[in-house]
């Protein structure tokens, strides 16, 4: 569980960028009339231990109000199976042009808030409906909704290479279903903060090679339902943050690939909290020439992971320094200096 990750800095959440409730007409809870509540909901990808997830229902918000509400009240009376989880609201657009567009908001962000990014974004047709469209194009929406100061928010193309995909091919080619110039006015817009991939197997059109945006490639479950292939935890995407917020994705976003984002299918095994089996966890510093002079020792601590040291002249970058050799018992190499 990232919540028992003892260590200062960033580290991996287990993010869950696509799903949807019952206000999406073509959910499971929907189509058979289910009764289901926003805590089950919640309990059921905190079960398979998503530590953030985007609330992304078509072309509506109509569950983000009662799923941060219901959250609040969750952490003042704990079910059983709970732990900590980030919601990001969102929304899933549909374009008049048939593309998906995941737009990812800050925590906190009302459904009214969501509504009039939907609303200036062109939609007109019912909320939820996932057969809608909506009267802006996706170049349009990226550049004159998507750009507003009043929308913070990460737009990213949602199932990229499947129906409504951006880049979606034509029989296992590298010819885009899309009109190839479109594409690539979308592209050289350089708004794109990532793009959902299903099969990384899949070609992608010449267009966006050439293009050279490398664009995150994050994943969702897309569940629409607690059964089958694309059931909660079924995909996703690990992210580095220091803590869960937008501007904190923003950058794992933009650092990209092997860095800050890690998807579940790739060939490497990667257990993000598996530690060195030796590593120093913190330092008191005590009666140095000048760091630890005060009544209480100076106290650090670090991350498994990497550890810089920034400072200018005299803040006691070589005390600490200094002092990591003294506890790795390498005396010798104090001697020396």
């Amino acid at each position: 569980m990232t919540s028992a990750w003892p260590y200062p800095g960033a580290k991996w959440y287990k993010f869950d960028f696509h799903t949807h409730t019952p206000k999406s007409t073509d959910s499971m809870w929907a189509k058979y009339d289910h009764n289901l509540s926003p805590q089950d909901w919640l309990l059921k990808y905190m079960a398979e231990g998503i530590d953030c997830v985007a609330v992304t229902d078509h072309n509506g918000a109509g569950w983000v109000d009662a799923l941060q509400s219901t959250y609040e009240e969750m952490k003042v009376n704990l079910p059983e199976g709970f732990r900590d989880i980030t919601v990001f609201p969102g929304v899933e657009l549909t374009t008049e042009d048939e593309f998906h567009l995941i737009v990812v908001f800050a925590p906190g962000t009302s459904q009214k808030k969501i509504e009039q990014f939907i609303t200036s974004a062109g939609y007109r047709g019912d909320c939820g409906d996932h057969s809608g469209s909506g009267s802006m194009s996706l170049l349009r929406v990226l550049n004159e909704v998507i750009t507003l100061p009043e929308f913070d928010c990460i737009p990213i193309a949602a199932h990229a290479d499947r129906d409504n995909g951006l880049l979606q091919t034509k029989n296992e080619s590298q010819s885009p279903v899309a009109n190839d110039r479109y594409l690539r006015k979308i592209f050289e817009t350089g708004l794109l903060s990532a793009i959902e991939v299903v099969d990384t197997e899949v070609d992608k059109p010449q267009s966006y090679i050439q293009s050279r945006l490398n664009l995150s490639e994050v994943v969702g479950s897309d569940s629409h339902g607690f059964r089958g292939n694309d059931k909660p935890g079924s995909r996703y995407t690990w992210v580095k943050m220091e803590t869960p917020t937008l501007a904190s994705l923003k950058l794992a976003l933009i650092d990209g690939q092997e860095f800050s984002i890690k998807r579940f299918d790739d060939l490497i095994q990667f257990n993000p909290h598996e530690t060195p089996d030796n590593f120093i966890e913190s330092i008191q510093v005590k009666d140095a020439r000048y760091m630890g002079q005060g009544r209480l020792a100076s106290s650090l601590s670090f991350s498994p992971y990497s550890n810089a040291i920034v400072g200018g002249r005299g803040t006691g970058k070589s005390t600490i320094t200094h002092s990591l050799r003294a506890v790795s018992g390498k005396q010798s190499e104090l001697d020396e200096d």
